[in-house]
């Protein structure tokens, strides 16, 4: 079963604070910009220009441990895309990019619920093997699928 589980216990904005990536105040407004919009910090500090895609997709490997991987890289066939409805990409930022036997390679730009990974493994009936990728490239590899679809 696919859970992401922190290996470290440094939180995203701690790990950018601490490698001299953004500076506490830009933390702090960006951290009360992400109690009023209930969005995800990353996705605030980049734009915000205070820090790059990649910064975020950095800091999540290390967060996570688990391996970058661009979806550029990925030419992904209309059925695995299928695999995933694209409400569910779109909500989660979750992009299928390739099955092989009974596993579905994923990647994301941010941290994703364990109920929503669970629940793909159970649709689908595969196990999933997750990759971190930039916003932009999910955002992109999704926009793809969707106007592949139409």
């Amino acid at each position: 079963m696919a859970h992401l589980q922190r290996i470290t216990s440094s939180r995203l904005g701690e790990i950018l604070t601490h490698s001299g990536l953004i500076t506490p105040e830009q933390l702090e407004e960006a951290l009360g910009d992400q109690k009023k919009n209930n969005r995800h910090l990353g996705e605030l500090l980049v734009e915000r220009g205070y820090v790059s895609d990649r910064d975020i997709a950095e800091v999540m490997t290390t967060q996570f441990g688990l391996p970058y991987l661009s979806p550029k890289q990925y030419y992904t066939n209309q059925a695995v895309t299928k695999l995933v409805p694209t409400e569910v990409m779109l909500k989660h930022m979750i992009v299928p990019l390739d099955k092989m036997g009974d596993v579905l390679t994923v990647c994301i730009s941010g941290p994703v619920e364990p109920e929503v990974l669970e629940e793909i493994e159970r649709k689908t009936g595969c196990s999933i093997q997750v990759f971190v990728g930039t916003a932009q490239d999910v955002k992109t590899a999704i926009a793809k699928i969707i106007d592949e679809t139409s």
